[in-house]
């Protein structure tokens, strides 16, 4: 059995155990791909206090995701403007995204869960895009760049395209 006896001086810490150790290592560094592992499986649950509702060209519903709005608001000014002042999506606590597919919303807010962005090349005009729309600028540099790893002339209409979809003049020029 071990006892630990305190000196009244507490300038001694004496144990009669050999076992008891007053000196621990330092915790370890979280593993951070744990974490992306354990946001992603939120992410895939739909689970969260926020709607993201996405909508077609004519305003029709889509799909839609649940997240958290405190991950949102932690990314993004735009998000946390929305979310703290008085506005219709804080109320309704919901968000419409019109125009732009289901694959881009969906690899835009797996990439606030998870920091990595795993899509396919013509998606990544429309991330850049809604990236740029919502002040997320690691991730416009992290699309621009897989654009410019994966453009090729096979895929180069699909980009274009995607570019063409959202309004994106800057980017077919």
């Amino acid at each position: 059995e071990a006892q630990l006896i305190l000196s009244c001086n507490a300038d001694k810490l004496q144990s009669r155990s050999p076992k008891t150790s007053l000196h621990r290592s330092p915790p370890s560094m979280p593993d951070l791909s744990a974490l992306a592992l354990a946001l992603s499986k939120s992410f895939e649950a739909n689970d969260g206090d926020f709607v993201v509702v996405v909508e077609d060209t004519s305003g029709a519903e889509v799909t839609s995701f649940h997240v958290w709005a405190h991950l949102l608001s932690s990314w993004s000014d735009v998000f946390a403007a929305m979310l703290r002042h008085d506005m219709s999506e804080q109320q309704k606590r919901e968000l419409r995204i019109r125009g732009f597919t289901r694959d881009a919303v969906a690899g835009f807010l797996r990439f606030l869960y998870t920091q990595s962005l795993h899509v396919e090349p013509g998606v990544l005009v429309e991330i850049s895009i809604l990236a740029d729309k919502y002040g997320i600028d690691a991730l416009v540099e992290l699309a621009a760049q897989q654009v410019s790893e994966v453009l090729t002339a096979d895929n180069a209409c699909d980009m274009l395209q995607a570019a063409t979809h959202c309004g994106a003049n800057e980017i077919k020029d």
